[in-house]
């Protein structure tokens, strides 16, 4: 698989996680694939990148994500 398909692949499902606000119910999960994006950290754009510190914000201070 490329690299680029599965860092996709992974930000699809933590962005289905937040917009759904199951990270809510499953802080675990959510926070599992934001440490997955962190070990392609080097290979994420800045958009990614601020989505993934943004989502670790929400699941840390369990706020819902209504962006």
């Amino acid at each position: 698989m490329k690299l680029a398909v599965k860092i996709n692949s992974i930000a699809d499902e933590l962005q289905e996680m937040m917009e759904g606000n199951q990270h809510l119910k499953t802080p675990d999960k959510a926070i599992e694939l934001v440490n997955k994006l962190g070990v392609y950290w080097a290979f994420l754009d800045d958009e990614l990148k601020d989505y993934v510190q943004c989502s670790r914000i929400a699941i840390d201070d369990e706020m819902e994500w209504n962006v």
